[in-house]
């Protein structure tokens, strides 16, 4: 893999060439702050750094498989590695790599919550196969859009052809799937499932709450209410302590199956460890894990089924199982409701997954990828507000 970053707007100009039948990709940081950029792919993997405005091209072989994801707030040695590497040093999409060093260039998959660009392509002939995921949660906005002249851009009325998941309203050239404004409604589900960047204490005098944690000197909380204005209650894993509830600005959400991963022992509204009549844990419904791991639209499906949300299209479900209705489609429509197009539990392929196909064996699609889409939270020009 060859790349390059540059400003934005010199690169605009200087397009980088690729071998024929290679494949062009550019990564164009539209956040107002940096971000550390990671890739893992089935050769191994790479990180960087890219400023607000920076662009990044690359060329990659014709049949790449692999993933990209944002990192944010890093704070990498010389030598590219956390200080110490056994800790994380980045808020969110921290890696490792294969010494299990949390580090720049990582070739293990990041911590969620993170935001994904996920591709396998495919040679000339096959379809290129792309998404962008939430399954695991959520950090900041991408969104991905094939490059124009790169692809077939007509396939039988075929929506999910060379589309551009996560697309915003200021982004997307076919709105008929729908928008992504990227703003979380969590409700209930947002004390739990909020990720915090924890406004430091030392005394408890300095928490809105009257209570400073002295273990993680993090101001403690079980609502929005006891922190200070501009911050809200939610969840901060720390090393060697576990999952606190702490005060803080949002940097990200998680999925219901991933914060009961790492606090099993929350209660209302998630219920993580309590089990259902007939069913697994919730936590099994949540991840589709379990005697709940088959999916609702395989023509096998039973009532145990994982899926089946409302927004499947007409005829798709093989099987609904109510109980995932009722407890986990509301904790997965936070995610799907924020951006239609991204995937928001591991069954969500009718309506998450793209496809695209070259015009010839030398002219294959290339993609642009867009951490803070135009019109999406934290991106220029708008407010970083990330949850609740």
């Amino acid at each position: 893999m060859f790349y390059r970053t540059l400003p934005f707007l010199l690169i605009i100009q200087i397009a980088l060439a690729c071998t024929p039948g290679d494949r062009s990709f550019s990564i164009v940081n539209n956040c107002k702050h940096t971000v550390w950029v990671a890739e893992i792919s089935q050769t191994g993997g790479d990180g960087w750094e890219m400023e607000s405005g920076q662009r990044t091209d690359m060329c990659l072989p014709s049949t790449w498989s692999g993933r990209f994801w944002p990192r944010t707030s890093c704070s990498f040695g010389s030598d590219g590695l956390c200080d110490p590497p056994t800790s994380q040093c980045c808020s969110t999409g921290n890696c490792i790599n294969d010494q299990d060093q949390f580090a720049l260039k990582c070739t293990h998959s990041g911590v969620p919550p993170v935001t994904i660009a996920e591709f396998t392509l495919g040679t000339y002939g096959h379809a290129d196969y792309y998404d962008v995921s939430m399954v695991d949660g959520a950090s900041i906005p991408v969104e991905i859009k094939p490059k124009d002249g790169t692809y077939v851009a007509e396939k039988a009325g075929d929506l999910y052809h060379c589309g551009s998941p996560g697309c915003t309203a200021q982004t997307c050239t076919d709105t008929s799937l729908g928008v992504c404004s990227w703003n979380y409604e969590a409700g209930i589900y947002a004390n739990q499932m909020t990720m915090v960047e924890p406004t430091k204490c030392n005394t408890s005098a300095q928490c809105t709450s009257g209570h400073c944690n002295v273990a993680t000197h993090t101001c403690s909380c079980t609502a929005d209410t006891e922190c200070s204005s501009g911050e809200v209650c939610g969840k901060r894993q720390i090393a060697g302590i576990g999952v606190v509830s702490a005060c803080g600005q949002s940097i990200g959400v998680f999925s219901a199956n991933t914060i009961c991963s790492l606090d099993s022992s929350l209660g209302y509204p998630l219920r993580c460890t309590e089990t259902i009549n007939g069913q697994g844990s919730h936590m099994d419904l949540y991840g589709c894990t379990g005697i709940n791991s088959g999916s609702c639209y395989s023509n096998a499906a039973d009532d145990n089924c994982c899926g089946c949300p409302s927004w499947s299209p007409s005829g798709k479900c093989q099987n609904e199982n109510q109980e995932w209705i009722l407890n986990a489609q509301p904790t997965v429509a936070i995610f799907k409701n924020a951006c239609p197009t991204a995937y928001s539990f591991p069954y969500d392929d009718i309506t998450s997954t793209f496809t695209c196909c070259g015009t010839s064996a030398t002219n294959m699609p290339g993609y642009t990828i867009t951490f803070c889409p135009a019109g999406s939270p934290g991106s220029v020009g708008m407010a970083t507000n990330v949850a609740n």
